[in-house]
């Protein structure tokens, strides 16, 4: 295959002025070779390149245009499982399976009065994500830990008062140990509606988990199909549903409602760990 030398006419213009025409013989100009070999050097400087063909050099990111040499590689999170409790009590403990180390734990609660405190069996730190709603009557909030100690076997909610409270628990694997919490956001009315749609997260990394969790007075009562979302079990009425994203996008859980009324929705999305 021969190389393709790319240049300009002002480029072989220029050349031409600096070593002369040449003799002609018809249209074709005739130079000794060591003035071809410097033209030549002249015309590849002149474009940037010598190949075959075009050739794409890396951006300031160091990443190639159009592939991926470069680009941030980030590890496909996953759900290790999902538990539910549900009692009316003060405190309520989730039994779970042993969870790994480096794991995040996601706990979603649904329920009156709000959170107090969350904790487990592994001495694990928690912090809120999001909560969303009037204590006094409902809340839904998302709390975790990050990065999990490993070896949990049961998570506690504690509330100031005994009410309906249902608690989901969520292990979440390959999430950002630094920045675990890409996204919040919450949404909620106090008037009756056919449907509950969660706040709409933007994401921009494939695998981004997002979270949504709804209480009320309002009963949901089926998750709408085709959003891509996961529902977890519904109990008293209240939800939880994620979706591991597959690309960059806007993201929102929408829910049937059978009984009208007010209800409050917190979103949260989970970051993916880069590698």
């Amino acid at each position: 295959m021969t190389p393709i030398v790319k240049t300009t006419a002002a480029t072989l213009a220029s050349a031409i002025a600096i070593f002369g025409s040449g003799p002609f013989t018809g249209s074709t100009v005739r130079w000794s070779v060591p003035r071809v070999c410097v033209l030549a050097l002249m015309t590849a400087a002149a474009c940037g390149r010598v190949g075959f063909g075009d050739v794409a050099t890396p951006g300031l990111d160091g990443a190639i245009p159009g592939s991926d040499v470069g680009a941030a590689q980030y590890a496909t999170p996953n759900v290790v499982q999902a538990s539910v409790g549900f009692e009316v009590a003060a405190a309520i403990t989730v039994p779970i399976a042993a969870t790994a180390e480096g794991d995040t734990i996601v706990v979603a609660v649904a329920g009156y009065f709000g959170v107090t405190s969350v904790s487990d069996d592994a001495s694990n730190a928690y912090v809120v994500a999001m909560k969303q709603g009037d204590p006094a009557l409902d809340t839904a909030e998302l709390w975790y830990a990050q990065p999990g100690q490993g070896s949990a076997t049961s998570v506690t909610v504690t509330m100031p008062n005994a009410n309906n409270t249902v608690v989901w628990v969520i292990e979440l694997a390959n999430i950002d140990p630094v920045a675990p919490v890409s996204a919040t956001m919450g949404a909620e009315t106090t008037t009756s509606s056919a449907i509950a749609t969660a706040p709409s997260l933007a994401t921009t990394i494939p695998g981004t988990v997002v979270i949504d969790v709804g209480a009320g007075g309002a009963v949901f009562d089926s998750l709408r199909s085709g959003d891509g979302f996961s529902e977890l079990e519904i109990e008293y009425g209240d939800v939880t549903a994620y979706d591991v994203t597959a690309q960059p996008g806007s993201y929102a859980a929408t829910w049937f409602v059978s009984t009208g009324g007010a209800w409050s929705i917190s979103a949260a999305a989970f970051a993916p760990a880069p590698l």
